[in-house]
C-alpha cells in the first residue's frame, strides 16, 4: 500500500495524543515514497512537521511539537 496523495491531500491512518503533541502517520513502504511525502501537513487545524519514517512498520510520522516556520 503507498501513501495516497491526491490533489493536495494525503490519507493519514492514525492519530495519536502524547504528552500535549499530536502525531500523524501514514503509509510509507520505503525511502523513495518517504522523501515525496510533503514536509508540512494540517490536519483538523493542527499544523504538523515530518518527522521520520519506520521501515520496519511501513509508515512515516508527523508531529505537532517539529520546528515549522512560515517563509515570507
Amino acid at each position: 500500500m503507498k501513501a495516497d496523495i491526491m490533489h493536495d491531500k494525503l490519507l493519514i491512518t492514525a492519530e495519536y495524543f502524547l504528552e500535549g503533541q499530536v502525531i500523524l502517520e501514514t503509509t510509507c513502504n520505503n525511502f523513495d515514497e518517504y522523501k515525496r511525502l510533503p514536509d508540512v501537513v494540517s490536519f483538523r487545524g493542527v499544523v504538523c512537521g515530518k518527522t521520520g519514517w519506520s521501515s520496519d512498520r511501513g509508515y512515516a510520522c508527523y508531529k505537532s511539537v517539529a520546528m515549522v516556520a512560515d517563509i515570507g
